[in-house]
């Protein structure tokens, strides 16, 4: 389970923002939020499955230009082992060069990219996954989501802007904790972002990833209490909905755009409760990257 919202509404002075929730056991092997040497990319990496060709990521950037992000359906059989695993649709897009073997060539472009998943998206066990052109240095250009999935009803990849979220349901029926969080992020976009620096408004939207709404005072009891939180607390087993194991939101990441300038915050938590302290990372779009 994970929760992001995103935002390429540039009237707040960014061209992107996206927060995201990742809600995993805390014995997954993972690398956090790093560059990959030799790339242009900057992610995370899943350290699973164990075949490292086909290991990717739930959120990762390049600085040429591009971002994605990915969350799974949590259904009845959650993973089927004759399918490629979720996470190389995100490291497929941002280094087109490593594609995963069995599918087509990757795309030139986010819309491209879409689509082309969209007609082979039967490869992969159930998932939302949105690629995001963000511009090159000196374009200018603002930032576009396309959004593809191979549950509910959508026929086509397509293009979302505005204020946007999703958890393990389809854009379209998105959980009570979506809804809280679109909320909130609108907020503090609209009325404190402005008086704020990237960092402090990374730090702030990282805050807001932690809320756990009106059910801050009561322990989660079944799968359905964590559709209305945002921040997922430690739990075990919870009544036989999930496999016994320490589970919870993992980390919060942050990005944020503005002009030519990436700030990216991520934060780390811990099974016993604790956490790391917010590390803050800003880099520059550079097509010389490519």
């Amino acid at each position: 389970m994970c929760t992001t919202i995103w935002s390429t509404t540039p009237g707040h002075g960014y061209s992107l923002v996206v927060c995201f929730n990742r809600d995993e056991y805390f014995a997954r092997p993972t690398l956090p939020f790093h560059h990959w040497k030799g790339t242009s990319i900057h992610a995370p990496l899943d350290q699973l499955p164990a075949d490292p060709t086909h290991r990717g990521s739930w959120l990762g950037l390049s600085t040429s230009g591009r971002l994605a992000l990915l969350t799974n359906f949590r259904e009845s059989c959650f993973h089927h082992d004759t399918k490629i695993s979720r996470g190389a649709l995100v490291r497929d897009f941002l280094l087109p060069q490593a594609h995963t073997p069995g599918r087509s060539t990757p795309a030139a472009d986010a819309q491209e990219y879409a689509r082309a998943l969209h007609a082979e998206s039967d490869m992969y066990d159930g998932f939302n996954f949105v690629a995001f052109d963000m511009g090159t240095k000196g374009s200018g250009s603002g930032a576009r989501a396309f959004y593809v999935s191979n549950r509910g009803a959508q026929e086509e990849a397509r293009e979302v802007g505005g204020l946007q979220g999703l958890s393990n349901s389809a854009l379209d029926e998105p959980w009570n904790r979506v809804v809280r969080g679109k909320q909130m992020v609108a907020h503090v976009l609209e009325h404190e972002a402005s008086a704020m620096d990237a960092r402090a408004l990374a730090h702030r939207l990282v805050e807001v990833m932690r809320d756990a709404g009106s059910e801050e005072a009561a322990p989660p009891q079944r799968l359905d209490d964590l559709k209305r939180r945002i921040f997922v607390p430690p739990v075990d087993g919870l009544g036989g909905d999930i496999a016994p194991g320490a589970y919870g939101t993992r980390s919060t990441t942050v990005v944020l755009l503005h002009g030519d300038q990436l700030t990216v915050a991520e934060r780390t938590y811990y099974a016993d409760g604790s956490m790391s302290d917010t590390q803050i990372l800003q880099m520059a779009l550079d097509q010389s990257e490519v």
